[in-house]
């Protein structure tokens, strides 16, 4: 359930949301017999899988225009708690300030653009200096892991954003501190919107 505690213009609430899919879905052949994602021809059969329309190339293109777009507005510098969590508090660790950025997954041969990004992070640096300098992120979020983003007006003077991920059968979350209750809404609702949008394409 992906989630920034916001209702649709419908109105759902955004709890409805979208599940984590994988990068890659197979095909089934006119035959009947499923493919790899991978394979060029059907084993069973021997026919070609057919490519992708003009149509189809068209509405990816879009698709990786709007999430580069979208990926430039959630860049920003906001607090985070430390990798240990909120108990590192008390022994007197406070949060910590790091640049917050959503990049695409490495460059490949066989991966095209749109499976970059289904295969990328959301990510934060010491700095916007060291993300410029392309220097390896403190931690990162596998995008595809995002399970829940949501604001948290009733906590961290409303500034709060949690961020829910799975690894496997383990639950964890990212709590990021805005630097106002404006930044959380915008911020949280963007992410839910990158999210949506990552996923509702099947690239």
């Amino acid at each position: 359930m992906l989630c920034c505690g916001k209702k649709t213009q419908d109105n759902r609430d955004h709890s409805e949301g979208v599940a984590p899919t994988s990068s890659k879905t197979s095909e089934v052949c006119s035959c009947g017999n499923r493919l790899l994602p991978d394979a060029l021809f059907c084993p069973e059969c021997g026919r070609q899988k057919a490519g992708k329309t003009i149509g189809d190339r068209e509405t990816e293109l879009k698709v990786i225009e709007e999430l580069g777009q979208m990926a430039t507005k959630l860049q920003a510098n906001m607090q985070k708690y430390p990798k240990g969590g909120r108990k590192l508090l008390s022994l007197g660790r406070g949060t910590q300030l790091r640049y917050f950025a959503v990049v695409p997954g490495p460059l490949t041969d066989s991966a095209t653009e749109f499976q970059r990004w289904k295969g990328g992070i959301l990510g934060y640096w010491e700095s916007n200096a060291a993300f410029e300098q392309k220097e390896a992120p403190k931690g990162f979020v596998n995008l595809l892991w995002i399970v829940k983003v949501d604001h948290l007006p009733r906590e961290h003077d409303s500034k709060g954003v949690r961020v829910k991920h799975k690894e496997g059968d383990k639950k964890q979350e990212l709590v990021i501190i805005a630097n106002s209750e404006n930044q959380a809404k915008e911020w949280s609702f963007l992410m839910y919107e990158f999210l949506a949008t990552l996923r509702s394409h099947d690239g």
